[in-house]
């Protein structure tokens, strides 16, 4: 929905970016909460940096926070990496055999 030809004053605009606010913080706090809840990387097997998932989420929320903190036009391609958002869904289907299609 985001596209560079959309006016910036506009109704779409603004919801977009209250809502990327407000999804890049719910996504911080989870990721801030398991880190607390788990360790970062010393605590054995559960820790949170050892699951390849939670390595692509905290990337996701990294370079989500770092575009939220960019203005201007130099540094939109940042908001390109944004895409890796897409990956999560990815995740709740690996962990649920139910929503896996039977090869």
């Amino acid at each position: 929905m985001d596209n560079p030809l959309n006016d910036p004053n506009s109704t779409l605009v603004k919801i977009l970016t209250i809502s990327d606010i407000v999804l890049s913080s719910i996504f911080a706090l989870e990721a801030l909460l398991k880190i607390i809840a788990y360790g970062l990387i010393f605590n054995r097997n559960v820790a949170y940096l050892k699951n390849g998932w939670n390595i692509i989420d905290i990337t996701v929320v990294i370079i989500s926070l770092t575009s939220l903190g960019i203005t201007g036009d130099r540094l939109k391609i940042i908001k390109i990496f944004r895409l890796f958002r897409v990956l999560r869904p990815l995740r709740v289907i690996s962990r649920n055999k139910g929503l896996r299609i039977g090869i």
